[in-house]
């Protein structure tokens, strides 16, 4: 279930949109499922070396070059256990996200909001903490805590367009079940988690259909729309 950190306490209000933008497949994954997966933290940095990085801290940049080294040595090992899923912040859709993370014709954005995400999470046994990103000019900007969580949830400020929330999970000692790939799917309610969605606004009206159908078939009941990015103006 989420908990709330003392170190960044609530991220956002409970009515604050997030999104999740994936592709059909997905999408089918999460119904089927009913699971949100966590990747392993690590695996970040497939899209972003710098995720995790102690560099923002300033007081392990002024430290001895033999000290800092130990300790990030320890801290790195810690990469591996913990598990990250990630949400867009924002009150309305991001053509950016679209591009990014739907494909072009068969996309979906799952639109819910903080308060639903942690109430989808009320029956899950093990903490949750869920954190907004903050996005610091390395060169200008540090920050003087160092933690499990704070590394991740630090990045550079040319990743602000992802205004991202993320939900953690962190199990040193390996009690929670990783799939094949290091990951771990956290069983939801997919009724108090997901308000509506949207498809691609460059999809056609019969993948409106089979999403509606294929949601319908899982007994769910929220409304799926077509996004309206790309419908021309009036005048």
């Amino acid at each position: 279930m989420y908990k709330e950190n003392s170190q960044f306490g609530k991220p956002c209000s409970d009515n604050k949109k997030i999104w999740r933008y994936m592709d059909f497949a997905k999408y089918v994954s999460l119904l089927h499922m009913r699971c949100l997966y966590f990747c392993r933290a690590d695996q970040l940095r497939e899209v972003d070396k710098w995720e995790g990085s102690l560099y923002f801290s300033k007081l392990l940049r002024e430290a001895k070059p033999d000290v800092a080294e130990q300790f990030a040595s320890q801290m790195h090992f810690f990469d591996y256990t913990m598990f990250v899923n990630c949400w867009h912040r924002n009150q309305n859709e991001s053509y950016a996200m679209w591009r990014l993370y739907a494909s072009r014709q068969y996309g979906i954005a799952v639109c819910s909001t903080f308060g639903r995400l942690k109430k989808s999470l009320e029956n899950y046994p093990n903490d949750v903490h869920i954190a907004k990103v903050i996005y610091r000019n390395v060169e200008k900007e540090d920050f003087d805590n160092i933690g499990i969580f704070e590394q991740w949830i630090t990045k550079r400020k040319e990743f602000k367009y992802e205004n991202e929330l993320r939900a953690m999970i962190w199990d040193p000692e390996a009690k929670i079940p990783r799939d094949s790939n290091g990951g771990i799917f956290v069983s939801i309610n997919l009724h108090k988690l997901i308000k509506l969605v949207y498809i691609s606004p460059a999809s056609n009206m019969w993948f409106k259909k089979l999403v509606e159908t294929v949601t319908r078939k899982y007994g769910l009941e929220f409304e799926v729309k077509k996004s309206p990015l790309l419908k021309s103006p009036p005048i």
